[in-house]
């Protein structure tokens, strides 16, 4: 998890054209590299919990992620209810949605792992 969401922050931050082309939405230079930092602080946290994480932390971590994938796909879907702008027969919009679904899982987990520790 701390690969994947690292290295896309990295790609967010260095190459945001060509790292948020397939999202739903255009997305400019400023905003790509804003969002980076999101993606980049859970690598960080992901990446800090496989050396000494504690339950409490990979909980915290955890509720974080969940929310943040839940919540960015509701978002999309309650936005686009009122505009009707995305494109549903796009591939990169189910990416999109895929990656984000793939945050909450991975946020799931964490919370279930902390729970069994």
């Amino acid at each position: 998890q701390a690969a994947v969401l690292g290295v896309y922050g990295i790609l967010m931050l260095v190459v945001p054209a060509f790292a948020c082309g397939f999202w739903p939405w255009p997305i400019d230079d400023l905003h790509a590299r804003a969002y980076s930092a999101a993606l980049l602080a859970s690598a960080l946290g992901a990446l800090l919990l496989l050396r000494s994480g504690t339950p409490l932390e990979f909980s915290a971590l955890g509720l974080t992620q969940v929310m943040s994938g839940v919540l960015a796909i509701a978002g999309l879907l309650i936005v686009n209810s009122q505009l009707s702008r995305v494109d549903w027969n796009q591939t990169g919009t189910w990416l999109w949605i895929g990656a984000f679904f793939y945050i909450a899982v991975s946020g799931a987990a964490m919370l279930r792992y902390s729970r069994s520790a």
